[in-house]
C-alpha cells in the first residue's frame, strides 16, 4: 500500500505533547475577526426618525431614515376646528425640512400667502403651500385626542395623542450607534 496519511501524532517520540498551537491560533484568529466585526456593525452610525414624550421620555416611534424619506403630521387646528396637514423630508444632511402643508380655512392662526419661492393653491376642498424649505431641527407637537395628532411614515398612521395622554410630543432626526438605535426601538415601540 503506498497510500499516504496525513497523521500527525499527538505526542512526540520521547512521549512529551505536541503542541497544536497553529489550529489554537487560528480558532482563536477567527473569533477575534468575528468579534471585531460585531463590535464594528454595532457601533457604526445609522440616523433615525424618534418620536418621544418629552415628559417621560418614552419613546412612541422609531425608525431609520435615508436622505429622501417623507413624513407627515396631521392635526385639527385648535381656533378653526379644521383639518392640517404638513409634509416633511429628510435632506441629504439629515435635517428635517417642510415642504408642504394643505389646510382647509385660511383664517385665524393658519396660512393666508406664499413667501419667497412657495406657491399658494386653492383647491376644490383645501388650501396648500407648495414649494416651502424650512428647516426645522426638530417638531414639538402638544398632542392631544381633542385635536387628533397623528404621525405618518411610510405610509403607517400613529396616533400621538393615546400613548402619553396629552403630552408634549418631540420628533426628531438623529445619529446614534446602531446598537443603540436597536436597544431604542426594542425598549420603546410595542
Amino acid at each position: 500500500m503506498s497510500e499516504q496519511y496525513s497523521y500527525r501524532p499527538s505526542r512526540d517520540v520521547s512521549g512529551r505533547r505536541i503542541a497544536r498551537r497553529p489550529e489554537r491560533l487560528r480558532k482563536i484568529g477567527v473569533f477575534a475577526v468575528v468579534l471585531v466585526a460585531i463590535i464594528a456593525v454595532c457601533f457604526k452610525s445609522v440616523h433615525g426618525i424618534v418620536a418621544e414624550s418629552v415628559k417621560g421620555k418614552k419613546i412612541i416611534f422609531a425608525h431609520r431614515v435615508r436622505p429622501g424619506d417623507k413624513f407627515s403630521t396631521g392635526y385639527i387646528h385648535s381656533v378653526e376646528l379644521s383639518p392640517v396637514r404638513e409634509y416633511f423630508q429628510v435632506d441629504d444632511g439629515f435635517r428635517i425640512v417642510l415642504y408642504e402643508t394643505t389646510f382647509c380655512s385660511s383664517n385665524v392662526g393658519l396660512p393666508y400667502a406664499a413667501f419667497g419661492q412657495e406657491v399658494f393653491h386653492t383647491e376644490a376642498d383645501k388650501f396648500r403651500i407648495s414649494n416651502m424649505h424650512r428647516v426645522i431641527p426638530e417638531l414639538l407637537i402638544w398632542a392631544n385626542k381633542k385635536y387628533e395628532n397623528q404621525l405618518e411614515f411610510r405610509g403607517v398612521f400613529m396616533a400621538l395623542y393615546g400613548v402619553e395622554g396629552d403630552a408634549l410630543i418631540r420628533v426628531r432626526v438623529t445619529k446614534m450607534p446602531l446598537i443603540k438605535f436597536a436597544c431604542l426601538v426594542l425598549r420603546g415601540t410595542e
